[in-house]
């Protein structure tokens, strides 16, 4: 699937990614030089042609098809070169041909180095955040690539995102689970109010100074103190 595609990728953005902080370019990355170990691990192999990013080699050495532009043009090379050779690869695999179609190495360098970029498929459901990546990695000017591979090793990270609409309908749920919890507590204090009324209705002062009376009662004979505290 195109997510497993991307995920294999973005891990080759990783192995490529540790070349460069070693200051080494690959100069020749293509599918052929990306393996799977047991673990399911992908390993950026073959750095035969590699160099070392202060000596900037001005040969076109690599694979024609995955060369990118200024290799075709024997300029200097730095890591942005493996970043277009990644991206040209990684279209091939999510659309099942090559991004520069040519007949022959001088019609394909052509195509490369003027950016005639292959139309990509009208039903491909590679979503366009990941295709537009791809694109940018495939600038005919380095400065137009990504700052890094490992930048364009998370462009390529697929993270689900949740519908639009479902987070509308979360939000309306929220907003009428708030109502109800306002309108359930004021009912509840619409409920609390005026409890007591029927006891103020019989406790009024009378009926207190006649309990009173009664209590103080020799028959009776309650203490003042304690009649007094009722």
């Amino acid at each position: 699937s195109w997510r497993e595609i991307a995920s294999a990728y973005a891990q080759a953005c990783r192995g490529l990614a540790a070349a460069h902080r070693a200051e080494i370019v690959h100069r020749d990355f293509k599918p052929s030089n990306a393996l799977v170990d047991e673990d399911g691990v992908v390993r950026v192999t073959d750095f035969g042609l590699a160099h070392a990013t202060k000596d900037t080699p001005l040969d076109s050495a690599g694979t024609p098809a995955y060369m990118a532009p200024e290799q075709h043009r024997r300029a200097a090379v730095d890591a942005r070169t493996d970043q277009w050779s990644l991206a040209c690869a990684l279209y091939e695999a999510l659309h099942g041909y090559r991004p520069f179609a040519a007949s022959d190495p001088t019609e394909l360098a052509a195509k490369v180095i003027r950016g005639e970029l292959a139309p990509e498929p009208a039903d491909s459901p590679v979503p366009r955040r990941i295709r537009a990546a791809i694109r940018r990695a495939l600038s005919t000017n380095p400065d137009d690539r990504f700052p890094s591979i490992d930048e364009f090793g998370a462009a390529l990270t697929w993270t689900p995102r949740t519908p639009r609409y479902v987070l509308a309908g979360v939000v309306v749920l929220l907003v009428a689970l708030v109502i109800v919890l306002a309108v359930s507590r004021r009912s509840e204090e619409a409920v609390c109010e005026d409890l007591d009324a029927p006891m103020r209705a019989l406790w009024t002062p009378e009926a207190r100074a006649e309990l009173r009376t009664r209590l103080l009662m020799p028959s009776v004979r309650v203490a003042e103190a304690t009649v007094d505290k009722t």
